[in-house]
């Protein structure tokens, strides 16, 4: 697989950054030695999140207003998961085939 971005999390699962991609480039360029270098270093803190309660409408519109294609799924503030843009991609076009064919 690629790599996008992973949570980061503190006990007891509570979310409390992300390092993404563009973070790790970012250190790069900024010169930053990435041996040794902590998740903490380089880390977006309190990044964008949506509850499991919402819909995929919802979390498109999230993902298009913040430019991410990588989101945490949290219960008060403890990561249950991760949706990426493929995942919610394939779902909408599960759905419609679906609806289309009458599956």
């Amino acid at each position: 697989g690629t790599f996008s971005g992973v949570p980061v999390i503190e006990p007891g699962n509570h979310l409390v950054g992300m390092v993404t991609e563009f973070d790790v480039l970012k250190a790069l360029v900024d010169g930053k030695d990435l041996h040794g270098l902590k998740a903490e270093d380089v880390m977006t803190m309190n990044p964008v999140t949506v509850e499991e309660t919402a819909t995929a409408e919802e979390i498109v519109k999230h993902m298009i207003k913040h430019q991410i294609i990588r989101i945490p799924v949290v219960r008060d503030g403890k990561l249950l998961g991760m949706i990426s843009r493929t995942d919610l991609l394939n779902h909408l076009i599960d759905n419609h085939l679906i609806n289309v064919y009458g599956g």
